[in-house]
C-alpha cells in the first residue's frame, strides 16, 4: 500500500508546465501504467500533441480550463474527466488567473510515445 498526499509532491518543469509522476508501472504492476500530476500556471498552454499507443484519462482537480481534442474545444472545471484515446491530438490550455491541475492516468505509456503536432 502506498499514500501520498498531494500537498507532499515535488513538481519538475517539462516542457510549459510542471509534472509530478506519483506511480509508475513497477508501483501500478502494469507495463506502460502512469499516474501523474500536471499544473499548468495561469496563462500557460502545451503544444499541440498525440500519442500513438497510450490512452489518457484526466481527472480535473482544481480550476478551469480548456482541453482540444482532434480540434474540438471542451471548457473543463473541477471534478470533469476526459477520455483521451490512442492518436488523438489533444491540448490543454490555462486561459485562467489561477492553476489548471489534472490528474492523468497512463496507459501503454512510454517516453518516447509523444507526436507534436504540426498545425
Amino acid at each position: 500500500m502506498n499514500k501520498i498526499n498531494l500537498k507532499q509532491l515535488k513538481f519538475k518543469t517539462r516542457f510549459e508546465y510542471l509534472r509530478s509522476i506519483v506511480f509508475e508501472e513497477k508501483a501500478l504492476q502494469q507495463k506502460g501504467a502512469v499516474f501523474e500530476v500536471v499544473k499548468f500556471p495561469p496563462n500557460v498552454q502545451n503544444k499541440k500533441h498525440s500519442h500513438k499507443r497510450t490512452t489518457e484519462i484526466f481527472f480535473i482537480k482544481k480550476g478551469k480550463g480548456i482541453i482540444m481534442i482532434d480540434g474540438k474545444k471542451y471548457p473543463v472545471q473541477e471534478n470533469d474527466i476526459l477520455l483521451i484515446p490512442q492518436e488523438c491530438i489533444h491540448q490543454v490550455m490555462n486561459k485562467s488567473k489561477k492553476d489548471l491541475i489534472i490528474l492523468i492516468f497512463k496507459t501503454n505509456s512510454a517516453e518516447d510515445d509523444l507526436y507534436f503536432s504540426k498545425n
